[in-house]
């Protein structure tokens, strides 16, 4: 996997709908400079290849909080926080 600000590349072992609209939380690992943390995003599926590969465009993602839970309805981001 491959993320940034913008985007995530994947291989995901199923299919997704071509410019479908995706919620999902990563869960990102700790390291020597970051403690980890589980990160809400909204994205679009912008390109599919075989294999599973995915390519997806995210709009908007906010940090969660300990006991934040992760299938919240989509329209709760709270904005602002």
């Amino acid at each position: 996997m491959n993320v940034s600000r913008s985007g995530l590349l994947a291989r995901l072992p199923g299919p997704l709908p071509p410019n479908g609209d995706i919620d999902l939380v990563l869960a990102l690992p700790p390291c020597d400079a970051f403690p980890g943390a589980r990160v809400r995003c909204a994205a679009s599926v912008v390109r599919r290849r075989d294999g599973g590969l995915v390519a997806l465009a995210i709009q908007r993602y906010r940090f969660l909080k300990p006991g934040d839970a992760d299938e919240a309805e989509v329209g709760e981001w709270n904005d602002g926080e």
